[in-house]
């Protein structure tokens, strides 16, 4: 899993007209951790860190949940996803890559990307913005990674297109979502609530986060 500290004005920026920086702050901390701790309980889980994993808050992270750790380091997010995937590659089998700012991902879906990996060399998860909120690779796949239009619409379809060019047919999960706008929080309160009715909380620090600011009324 890629993260960042959670200091305000420096993560989630998008969310910043919505909620503010300390409030993007807030609930991309919280995403992080329920993350964490889905991920740590059921997978060997390594995050990648940015800037650097000798900060105080990932040191608590890895202790809290039984996490691994690494550094992103320098470069865009196709650099530092290419050494995350490379780096996983040299000690495992298969390797699955998630954001941090999917909080309700299921758990399932980790598994069947897992679970597609013995079959193909790549797992893509479409997400609704136009993205991808899961790669897994069985094998490095350099051309996934350069050249792409990083945060945009186009991430997916041109993904998909680099993977025809190089004969790769990726196995597709169920599309998901991730939080970047003030509308997704919007999507994220509301699916929380019915999740909360059919008495499911696979969330509760993202929950008590937008119960916190307002978010959720």
């Amino acid at each position: 899993m890629l993260a960042r500290e959670p200091v305000a004005g420096a993560v989630k920026t998008r969310l910043i007209p919505a909620v503010g920086a300390a409030g993007a702050a807030t609930l991309y901390r919280a995403f992080t951790e329920d993350l964490c701790a889905n991920l740590g309980g059921r997978f060997r889980t390594t995050v990648a860190c940015a800037p650097t994993l000798a900060r105080p808050y990932f040191q608590r992270l890895a202790a809290r949940y039984g996490l691994d750790l690494s550094d992103q380091r320098e470069g865009d997010l196709g650099k530092r996803m290419r050494r995350v995937a490379e780096d996983a590659l040299g000690g495992v089998r298969r390797v699955v890559i998630v954001g941090s700012d999917a909080p309700t991902l299921p758990m399932d879906t980790v598994r069947a990307a897992f679970s597609a990996l013995r079959r193909h060399r790549v797992v893509l998860g479409p997400s609704l913005d136009g993205g991808y909120y899961l790669l897994g690779l069985r094998t490095p796949v350099p051309d996934l990674f350069t050249r792409m239009p990083w945060g945009t619409d186009r991430v997916f379809a041109r993904t998909l297109a680099r993977l025809r060019a190089i004969d790769v047919a990726p196995a597709l999960l169920a599309p998901w979502y991730d939080i970047d706008t003030g509308d997704e929080i919007q999507l994220l309160a509301r699916h929380l609530r019915v999740l909360a009715a059919c008495g499911q909380r696979p969330c509760p620090r993202t929950m008590r986060a937008l119960a916190r600011l307002g978010a959720s009324a």
